[in-house]
């Protein structure tokens, strides 16, 4: 097995003491910040969820009002890999880490009740449940991971009755987790007006996933319903990464989906009532 190994994280820090003078540098501080996830690649192994790099959430998840910082990572092997399970030296999965001030920083995985050795690829940070805290979204290989934040420092898992997918990593798993999303579909508020905001999932090629959000307590995919789950052809797309926004000018958010190699991105244009409509063509 060859390894690589980058650390996820670096601390820029600025050296300057405002941006209004002449020139400023960016100093690297990962050694002393705390921070040690790191991320293996197996290149014995050339299969692409293996050799891709996982996104990163920076958020205040306490409200102290510091940007704290959440790193996936993924374990080597899989759980239901034949050979042995080799853990590299240095190896902590998925981890949060508490910003101390002076780009210093505390691991509160195990105490946040974070801790998920999960094929986590892309996470996200909102306030889902619509009580003032920052929540996570986790899509990983084999199924999303939803993990609400209680307010008092610690996370709470959604349960299979409030999210409908595996949250258990598999080779053989036909969901692949790619960009997310978070956006207001139902057009009810957004999160500064009352509102609940959806979780759009990108699933390479298995049909996209809107999962409708019921007031922060149960989630349900509806992305055929609504229109996301194709496009206007009825194919999935090998959907990579994922932003909303009002394209049209309209007030409803729309979605727009850049896809493998070969394949153009996909608008999906909002056209109200939570319906949307491939509007590529």
């Amino acid at each position: 097995m060859i390894l690589r190994t980058w650390f996820f994280f670096s601390v820029l820090v600025l050296d300057g003491a405002c941006f209004g003078q002449s020139s400023f540098r960016f100093v690297d501080r990962q050694e002393e910040s705390g921070i040690e996830s790191k991320h293996y690649v197996d290149e014995t192994e050339p299969w692409l969820p293996r050799l891709m790099v996982a996104g990163v959430a920076t958020f205040d998840y306490d409200g102290d009002g510091a940007v704290d910082v959440f790193l996936p990572s993924q374990p080597l092997p899989f759980p239901t890999d034949v050979k042995p399970a080799i853990q590299p030296d240095g190896y902590r999965g998925n981890r949060l880490y508490r910003n101390l001030g002076a780009a210093r920083f505390a691991d509160v995985t195990h105490p946040a009740n974070l801790t998920s050795h999960s094929h986590t690829l892309v996470v996200v940070a909102g306030d889902l449940d619509h009580d003032g805290d920052q929540d996570l979204v986790l899509n990983n290989w084999g199924g999303v991971e939803l993990f609400l934040n209680q307010g008092d420092g610690t996370f709470e898992k959604a349960t299979p009755a409030q999210i409908p997918q595996s949250s258990i990593p598999s080779k053989d798993a036909p969901l692949f987790g790619a960009g997310i999303c978070l956006l207001d579909v139902k057009n009810d508020g957004d999160w500064d007006e009352g509102g609940y905001s959806e979780v759009f999932l990108c699933s390479d090629t298995a049909p996209n996933q809107l999962l409708i959000n019921d007031s922060g307590k149960t989630f349900a995919d509806d992305a055929t319903l609504r229109g996301v789950a194709f496009d206007v052809t009825g194919n999935a797309h090998g959907s990579m990464g994922v932003d909303a926004g009002d394209m049209d000018n309209d007030g409803l958010e729309d979605l727009l989906i850049s896809n493998y190699t070969a394949q153009t991105p996909v608008h999906y244009r909002n056209l109200g009532g939570g319906l949307l409509e491939d509007a590529s063509r």
